[in-house]
């Protein structure tokens, strides 16, 4: 019986759209913030963000990644981007328009966690500053492909082809579905 509906919500969900309304929404609210945040040399993030809302969290479905460690929040990558709060910290703190308007969560961990979770909007600001700061420290450093290593970067390396190539892949997919 449950092969049966388990096969029934399959079908459903993958004969109407790719992906469903939720996941549309967060899509276009992530091609929408990352239009807005731009690099030293122009470029801007919206394919690459959206992409990497449907990477990490198959855009919004899995907001609390790192299932080992998730009895503490503070170590557990977060939301529908799956930022640490490390990392988090670290873009309100280098980042002059997160720092205006987001300082106080330096000194707020609960509040912090809370806003990855249940801010998506958030999450896309810290995830686009984070790709932006990575991008132009590479274009400062002379680094040849500078979006493949903030890309790696992201997701903790320098040269994460895999991850790379999943960014790639997902733009795709995502270009081709909504």
């Amino acid at each position: 019986m449950k092969t049966l509906i388990l096969s029934s919500i399959l079908v459903v969900s993958l004969s109407a759209d790719y992906f469903s309304k939720d996941q549309k929404e967060i899509l276009n609210e992530a091609y929408n913030i990352g239009k807005q945040i731009k690099t030293a040399d122009g470029l801007s993030f919206e394919n690459t963000l959206r992409s990497v809302a449907f990477s990490e969290s198959s855009g919004g479905v899995y907001i609390v990644g790192d299932e080992h460690i998730t009895k503490d929040l503070a170590k557990a990558s977060l939301g529908v981007y799956q930022v640490r709060v490390q990392t988090a910290r670290e873009v309100i703190k280098k980042d002059k328009f997160m720092r205006e308007y987001f300082s106080y969560l330096l000194i707020d961990e609960k509040a912090l966690i809370s806003m990855l979770l249940s801010k998506s909007k958030f999450g896309a600001l810290v995830a686009g500053s984070y790709l932006k700061m990575r991008y132009n420290y590479a274009l400062r450093k002379g680094i040849i492909k500078p979006w493949e290593r903030a890309i790696s970067n992201y997701n903790g390396g320098n040269n994460n082809t895999t991850y790379i190539n999943k960014i790639r892949k997902n733009m795709k997919l995502i270009k081709r579905n909504i």
